[in-house]
């Protein structure tokens, strides 16, 4: 069964010990706007930030694109 995109945000987010506000700062967007992808209420991420939240989190882009 694949990951969704929200639960591997959350794991990467919770396995390198960052609060979602952390991430949030890290990657200039609000920490709601982090809280709406992990559910997955935000389908189509602007390509900047999903370039920043993988490096972040220091994950594949295309992990965040699936």
């Amino acid at each position: 069964m694949n990951k969704s995109i929200g639960d591997i945000l959350k794991e990467e987010r919770i396995s390198k010990d960052l609060a979602q506000h952390e991430v949030a700062k890290k990657v200039g967007v609000t920490e709601a706007t982090i809280s709406r992808w992990v559910p997955g209420n935000i389908k189509n991420m602007r390509r900047d930030k999903v370039v920043k939240v993988s490096k972040v989190l220091n994950i594949s882009t295309l992990l965040v694109l699936q």
